[in-house]
């Protein structure tokens, strides 16, 4: 939520007086935008996180974070993409081996949303959003 639509809908519910979780890979950025949210919108109640979502061990990490501080979630909204590699067919791997575009764009928003599904059932009508 650091970029683009992830960080443009941020903005839109924190203008709405919603809570609001970012996510993003740089710590940098994520404190950028949450001191323009915090001076933009005074009283905003927004958190901020740190994770490579190529990697299957930050995801669950970032998850058991996520959890343990917000034990009920009304929405997660996936957007973070990549399309890593080339065109003529070779791949870029993570640290973990797995297909760098893959793990970013799939295997990370399941992972994640399966770890959050019971904070998202707790709010009595959770949403994800791909």
């Amino acid at each position: 939520a650091t970029d683009g639509i992830g960080r443009f809908t941020a903005e839109l519910l924190a203008k709405e007086g919603c809570e609001v979780i970012i996510h993003g890979r740089a710590e940098r950025k994520i404190k950028h935008w949450m001191g323009v949210f915090y001076h933009d919108f005074p009283g905003c109640r927004i958190d901020g996180f740190e994770a490579d979502l190529s990697l299957m061990k930050e995801v669950r990490e970032f998850a058991s974070l996520v959890s343990s501080r917000y034990p009920v979630i009304h929405g997660i909204l996936h957007n973070a993409a990549t399309m890593d590699g080339d065109y003529k067919g070779e791949k870029k791997l993570t640290k973990e081996d797995l297909e760098h575009t893959m793990a970013v764009n799939a295997l990370a928003p399941f992972l994640l949303t399966s770890l959050l599904m019971p904070n998202l059932r707790a709010s009595g009508a959770g949403r994800v959003i791909f």
